[in-house]
């Protein structure tokens, strides 16, 4: 009978970055033994701490091999991003078809910008002219203000003068008030 078999790779891409101790540790080795062989083929002598490192991996190695199955590491790797991506027409018409929308929600966020950018001018410019008329009329009350003050001066330069005035009009009352007694006296006297 047919068994079907699920391909991870293509059917979980989310899987892409996880990794085991196990991979990291070979990956690591395969980067040592690289390194190692790079100097031998230079000539050149391998530094003992390379030799080294190989001896306690492979000690940690031993010890972490149940560990293995449980701890899940998201890491990225060279090979694995190297690997071929699988496509098909449907996946390049759905980038066709974002591209389309991106382009979409572009324009629509550089019209909406655009529209506060000239929102923004305009009240700038309503400010500048408000501005203006504040200054405008905060003039006319410096003038009046100063008009008031020379008002205020001379009137006090008047006040003794009024004040003179104001205090002969009193006796100038005074008398006419005598004045009329007597007159009303000396009617009464003409009457008798």
């Amino acid at each position: 009978m047919f068994e079907p078999k699920i391909d991870e790779e293509h059917e979980y891409p989310e899987k892409f970055f996880e990794m085991t101790k196990k991979e990291i540790r070979a990956f690591k080795n395969q980067q040592r033994e690289q390194k190692i062989q790079k100097l031998k083929d230079e000539g050149k002598r391998v530094p003992k701490e390379l030799l080294e490192e190989e001896l306690e991996d492979k000690e940690d190695a031993k010890k972490g091999e149940v560990q293995d199955q449980e701890d899940v590491r998201s890491l990225r790797v060279l090979e694995r991003k190297n690997k071929k991506e699988f496509k098909t027409h449907l996946t390049d018409e759905m980038r066709q078809v974002e591209r389309i929308k991106f382009q979409y929600e572009k324009s629509q966020i550089e019209k909406e910008l655009k529209d506060k950018i000239e929102g923004f001018d305009e009240e700038i410019t309503e400010m500048q002219k408000e501005k203006y008329r504040l200054e405008s009329d905060l003039k006319n009350a410096e003038m009046k203000l100063v008009l008031f003050y020379e008002e205020l001066i001379l009137l006090k330069s008047m006040e003794a003068r009024e004040q003179e005035l104001t205090d002969k009009l009193a006796g100038c009352r005074y008398a006419k008030g005598e004045i009329l007694s007597k007159i009303n006296g000396i009617s009464k006297e003409l009457k008798g």
